[in-house]
């Protein structure tokens, strides 16, 4: 655990909220502080803790169980994602629906 008396958390802490591996693609932070835990189950996927490790300019801290992060380093599954979105393309396409213009629009 770490303690901070009133006066150091003033100065070397400020307010942040936690944002989602998802939400943080893209970005870049000083300092990376990510719980690793078994029981985030199917969550322990190496391309999320990589994601998470590498949005870090300077510091990663990896907070959690011995062994959660070796299960996410060996899941090397990706989750397919189940959608009706290409199906909706699809058929919007080969049906050529038409808007106001006589332009071809795709109608989801």
């Amino acid at each position: 655990m770490v303690e901070f008396t009133h006066e150091a958390a003033e100065e070397k802490l400020c307010l942040a909220y936690a944002v989602s591996v998802h939400k943080s693609q893209g970005s870049e932070f000083d300092t990376v502080i990510l719980p690793v835990v078994r029981s985030q189950g199917g969550m322990l996927q190496r391309n999320l803790l990589y994601t998470a490790v590498t949005r870090a300019r300077k510091k990663v801290w990896l907070i959690g169980e011995d062994g959660a992060v070796e299960k996410a380093v060996r899941n090397n599954k990706v989750v397919k994602r189940n959608t009706s979105f290409s199906k909706a393309v699809t058929a919007s396409v080969a049906a050529g629906v038409e808007n106001r213009d006589g332009q071809e629009k795709i109608q989801l």
